[in-house]
């Protein structure tokens, strides 16, 4: 006889309120170990949020601040109107070594996107920073428009910050100048693009999509999770995206053999997201696809390189245009290694991914810079903590002595 056997013969065999006692017992087991693994993907998701910066936080926070400035918004007129286009550079992060301790290194954020006013256009620039003091909580450092006049030179207006923040990293904020005005000037190009390829994917995908879309909107609907799936499938994650570019790295034999294996990646990237929304074409509306551009440096156990993506995002699949990785030589330019596209598309939107390089170069020659700033900060905040320990502690003090008396 078999144990599954012996197991129901038991079980037959127990009186109503032994079975019911023994069933109480499994039933509990089970509810604990499902209450501790939701304990800890909460905790995981937590801890996330409070040590990583979200760009379209970032983005909302500062549209929140230029819609509720009184200058901004009689030099650019009512209402402001934002873009799917921002170019950002994260930095910072991590733990380094400061007198043989370790230390949390803060998170540091550079964004920039074009706005439209009803009476003048501008280009946003913000800095943000996660504190390690303050982890849970954005630190604005900078918020500047730039804007263009009729006569003489753009007009730059600051909200928070001044030059001097502004030029913080050796003024790493104006190195995304230039890929996001060519990535404003390639927004024809990309719609293009867009058009030929939707017009190739449609015959061959359009009857599977279209089942399986209605297999999982019957199943999410049925689950309460649908306006989850739908941001899922219009928005594309720069970490889901660094992630798929390491993956296929490090499964490269010819990137391995280059660069040395382990690779290591590292907490600074620069993004430009484009595309997006709803646009008119032959009066029928049609979905943009997002893109993203990202470029971010790594290091093998032989050599460094820069690492170049493009990633679309069609009918909510993540489509990888390019992977491309640049490794400078001993002797001779760099070389750079095709994974996934070639020169052409490494062209695409004007050079956009190569205007990218400046800012990571800027921010990688600047870390020191960052970490300095980020020592002298933390100072403050303890010296700030320790006056209103102190102012707490006197009131405390006087309070009792009142009572007392």
């Amino acid at each position: 006889m078999s144990l599954t056997q012996n197991t129901c013969l038991q079980a037959l065999l127990l009186s109503p309120l032994e079975l019911a006692a023994h069933l109480q017992d499994r039933m509990a087991k089970y509810g604990f170990l499902a209450l501790s693994s939701a304990i800890v993907a909460f905790a995981g998701l937590y801890i996330c949020s409070r040590i990583t910066i979200n760009p379209d936080r970032v983005y909302r926070m500062a549209m929140r601040k230029l819609n509720t400035s009184a200058g901004i918004l009689e030099v650019m007129g009512a209402p402001f109107t934002g873009a799917e286009l921002r170019a950002y550079v994260m930095s910072g992060g991590g733990i380094t070594l400061k007198n043989f301790k370790p230390r949390l290194r803060s998170k540091c954020s550079f964004l920039i996107f074009p706005i439209r006013g009803s009476e003048r256009k501008g280009l946003v620039s913000v800095e943000v920073k996660k504190k390690k003091a303050r982890l849970a909580f954005y630190d604005m450092k900078l918020l500047a428009v730039d804007i263009p006049m009729a006569l003489g030179p753009d007009q730059r207006l600051f909200l928070i910050g001044d030059e001097d923040e502004y030029k913080v990293g050796g003024g790493l904020i104006s190195e995304l100048r230039d890929p996001v005005v060519k990535a404003m000037a390639a927004s024809k190009e990309f719609d293009d693009l867009d058009q030929n390829e939707e017009e190739e994917d449609v015959a061959r995908e359009l009857q599977e999509a279209e089942r399986r879309h209605r297999e999982e909107i019957e199943k999410l609907e049925r689950d309460g999770s649908y306006g989850l799936y739908i941001c899922s499938r219009i928005t594309i994650n720069p970490d889901r995206v660094y992630r798929m570019a390491m993956r296929k790295l490090n499964t490269s034999a010819g990137i391995l053999e280059v660069m040395g294996a382990p690779f290591t990646g590292a907490e600074l990237r620069a993004y430009v997201m484009s595309g997006g929304g709803i646009t008119l074409k032959n009066f029928k509306p049609r979905l943009r696809s997002k893109c993203s551009f990202l470029i971010f440096p790594i290091r093998g156990s032989e050599r460094k390189g820069l690492v170049s993506v493009e990633v679309k995002k069609k009918k909510g699949q993540y489509d990888m245009k390019l992977l491309a990785v640049d490794i400078p030589m001993a002797l001779g330019p760099d070389q750079r290694l095709f994974l996934i596209g070639d020169e052409d598309e490494y062209k695409v939107g004007g050079g956009l991914i190569s205007e990218l390089r400046d800012p990571v170069v800027k921010a990688m020659a600047a870390s020191k810079e960052f970490d300095d700033l980020d020592q002298n900060e933390e100072e403050e905040d303890v010296a700030r903590e320790l006056q209103e320990a102190e102012r707490r502690h006197r009131e405390e003090i006087e309070k009792l002595e009142r009572d007392g008396s």
